[in-house]
């Protein structure tokens, strides 16, 4: 693997932070989840496949904790619903 030069850094680092506002936006779509009409997490999903994911600039993080927060989100909102 090459090293980073400064723009592959810097385009590293903005790939991270659009990764954490999507998780973020993510969540909350998530949370709302078992509302009457619940928003599509679809489009959030794909541009994390497609464009974040993907791409070999960006750095793998561990999902462990999303997870985690997400289903005690879900379980505090609608208690009984994850498991």
């Amino acid at each position: 693997m090459e090293p980073l030069t400064g723009q592959k850094l810097l385009f590293g680092r903005v790939l991270v932070s659009m990764h954490e506002s999507l998780l973020r936006d993510l969540y909350n779509i998530l949370q709302r989840v078992f509302d009457p009409k619940p928003l599509n997490p679809k489009p959030i999903l794909l541009i994390l496949n497609q464009y974040i994911y993907s791409n070999p600039l960006f750095t793998e993080t561990d999902l462990t904790n999303y997870i985690s927060e997400l289903k005690l989100g879900i379980t505090v909102r609608f208690p009984g619903s994850a498991s």
